[in-house]
C-alpha cells in the first residue's frame, strides 16, 4: 500500500463501494426523454452490461428495429441517468 493510501485509511476515509454485479439485463428496453445531452434522447436498448455502472445500449428507432447510423446508435449511458428517466414522474395535465 501506498503513503498516501495509508494516510487516508488511518484518517477513516474509504473508497465509495463499486458495484460488481450489472442490475439490469442484456435487452432491457427504455426511455430517455431528459438527458444532458439531446443526442441521448429515445428509446436504447442494453446490449452489454459487463461495464457497470455504464451500459452499453443501442437506440431503437420505432419500428423496433436497432439504428443503423455508424455516430449515433451506441452509447455508454450510466445507471444513474437510466434510472432517472424510469423514475421520473409525467406531469397531470388538468
Amino acid at each position: 500500500m501506498s503513503a498516501s493510501k495509508d494516510y487516508y485509511a488511518s484518517t477513516g476515509w474509504s473508497e465509495r463501494v463499486k458495484q460488481m454485479h450489472p442490475i439490469l439485463k442484456v435487452g432491457f428496453k427504455f426511455t430517455v426523454e431528459r438527458a444532458t445531452l439531446k443526442v441521448d434522447n429515445g428509446t436504447w436498448e442494453i446490449v452489454d452490461n459487463k461495464g457497470v455502472p455504464y451500459y452499453k445500449c443501442r437506440r431503437l428507432l420505432r419500428n423496433g428495429t436497432f439504428a443503423t447510423w455508424s455516430t449515433r446508435n451506441e452509447r455508454l449511458l450510466s445507471e444513474r441517468l437510466i434510472y432517472e428517466n424510469l423514475n421520473q414522474k409525467t406531469p397531470s395535465t388538468d
